[in-house]
């Protein structure tokens, strides 16, 4: 599976404080802290806006890709 440009893939245990994910709905949400692994085994990532997902393990995320896209003649590498 492949993310459309200008977006990737991450793992929920690979996010970083700054990485921008998008929900299903399309809104953007900025991760405030580096999610943790709760008791259950589930990882709870917390939101600039205040708010929490907690998240499988398993869990993957699209997020902005931040690294602007190359393209030569205006085909894109």
């Amino acid at each position: 599976m492949r993310p459309a440009p200008g977006y990737r893939l991450v793992q929920v245990r690979k996010l970083v404080a700054g990485d921008q994910v998008v929900a299903a709905d399309g809104n953007v949400f900025t991760v405030a802290v580096p999610p943790w692994q709760g008791r259950s085994g589930a990882w709870l990532v917390e939101y600039t806006n205040g708010s929490r997902a907690v998240l499988a393990a398993t869990a993957v995320l699209r997020v902005v890709d931040p690294t602007p896209q190359i393209s030569v003649n205006g085909i894109a590498l």
